[in-house]
């Protein structure tokens, strides 16, 4: 079969029309998940793009495949991460085409880890008039709607003949930030009167609020970088404004994903092909006070995870099972008959695809991020323990080995810490042993680089080009 893997960046599930949202409209993304086999409960294995997306190509946590947890400026010439072979390697080495169209954001160049054709943008986000490279570093300029240029390179990757099946990994920049450059048709399809704001948004009685961060909603790199004088909000602009334009990225998300189904459709590729869909992270966006990614609350950690391939898989929704990012490469290959490697991490889900009944052993999600912070996700709890770095090195030291615990049944929102409120019980020992075993077990990548957000003056002179 072929195989498309559709990734967005930074969408989270709860404004999706198939995961319950009751105004935001999806039709597309819910049309694959009425044709396939949709996770109630996804997570990524890092709230961040660099390492999120390291795991769902090698199939590991990022510590191992890249030995940081931070994200990448522009790629490198040389592999000096992904000791093992990715997903790519793996079906290239069995019979496989593989494509990449859309962003990257990682090391080191996409033909260095197995991608035979690419084209990609730069790392600052665009969305009108974006810089362009591909698989040879060529560069170019892509004019107008950025979108529309990525959609007309998938449709002429999939006229072409192909002697082989084929593994195109299609990565959507929105509904990441920057706001301001896209189409008024997405960006302000939704009013005020249309937002639901989540009930963690509320700090005091009071509507959570950042200035700062509306700016880099809005602006992204043209404002934290400095790249542009002048640059202003809305008069009372808000969480609810905000949030409505949130709204109306992920239609334009949805509007994409009917151009793919629709061209496979159309080049009779439907019946053979299996298509995903996911985001490397979810979006605080205002909850706990939070914006952005980076913590481990669900906002930030829950993601959509839909997989379709017609006639070959019991369609249905998943509720009881907790899915990871780190789960797709060894599905896939399991799903295409491929074996998975030893050195993967995480969970083949084709069982599940293609069973009802069937039932995962480990049934738990594990994620850290930058700040030290590693959690366990199970369908009805979530534990986190919290560590720091130590001599210099990415291994950690241990400093808090209760720091949250939430019962997601009853508070969805984690809004009572009951490891700070004298909560925790046998369930949350057993969590607590499961990360120290997890931490423990799980290697960093030997000599790794610590990759970082911050940009300097040589960086910000790269950007101002």
């Amino acid at each position: 079969m072929n195989v498309i893997m559709i990734l967005c960046d930074q969408m989270r599930p709860f404004e999706l029309g198939c995961y319950g949202h009751p105004v935001v409209q999806t039709p597309n993304i819910d049309r694959l998940a009425q044709d396939g086999v949709r996770f109630e409960l996804a997570c990524t294995t890092n709230p961040l793009c660099t390492p999120a997306r390291s795991s769902l190509l090698s199939g590991q946590y990022a510590r191992t495949c890249t030995g940081m947890l931070e994200c990448w400026f522009e790629p490198d010439n040389e592999r000096i991460h992904f000791p093992n072979a990715t997903l790519p390697e793996i079906l290239r080495d069995n019979g496989y085409e593989t494509a990449l169209i859309g962003k990257w954001h990682m090391q080191p160049y996409p033909k260095l880890v197995g991608f035979d054709h690419s084209v990609y943008p730069k790392v600052n986000h665009l969305n009108v008039d974006q810089d362009y490279f591909d698989a040879d570093r060529n560069h170019f300029i892509a004019k107008g709607f950025v979108p529309e240029f990525e959609l007309d390179q998938l449709d002429q990757y999939l006229d072409k003949p192909h002697d082989k099946p084929f593994f195109l990994y299609y990565n959507i920049s929105l509904p990441h930030m920057p706001y301001f450059d896209v189409p008024d048709r997405f960006r302000f399809r939704y009013g005020r009167e249309d937002v639901r704001l989540r009930e963690n948004t509320m700090i005091d009685g009071r509507i959570c609020r950042n200035d700062r961060w509306f700016h880099i909603y809005i602006h992204d790199y043209l404002y934290y970088m400095d790249l542009k004088e002048g640059l202003t909000l809305p008069n009372n602009f808000d969480l609810v404004d905000l949030t409505a334009q949130y709204y109306g990225l992920i239609s334009c998300v949805d509007w994409q994903i009917g151009k793919i189904l629709e061209m496979l459709q159309q080049k009779g590729l439907e019946e053979d092909t299996l298509v995903i869909f996911s985001s490397d992270h979810g979006d605080s966006l205002g909850s706990h006070d939070c914006y952005n990614k980076h913590v481990v609350y669900d906002e930030a950690v829950r993601i959509p995870l839909i997989f379709r391939l017609p006639g070959k898989l019991q369609k249905g929704v998943r509720k009881d099972t907790v899915a990871s990012l780190a789960d797709i490469a060894p599905t896939i290959l399991s799903l295409t008959g491929i074996p998975t490697p030893d050195f993967m991490h995480g969970k083949d889900l084709s069982g599940l695809l293609r069973d009802k009944d069937f039932q995962m052993e480990n049934n738990d999600a594990i994620f850290e991020n930058a700040n030290g912070e590693i959690a366990v996700r199970t369908p009805h709890r979530m534990y986190s323990i919290l560590t720091s770095t130590q001599d210099g090195t990415p291994k950690r030291k241990l400093e808090n080995d209760a720091f949250r615990y939430y019962d997601m049944d009853n508070d969805p929102y984690q809004e009572n810490n009951l490891a700070k409120t004298g909560g925790l019980d046998g369930e949350a020992d057993a969590l607590r042993q499961r990360l120290l075993e997890w931490d423990e077990t799980t290697p960093w990548l030997a000599g790794s680089l610590g990759g970082s957000c911050g940009l300097g003056k040589a960086q910000r002179d790269w950007f101002k080009k």
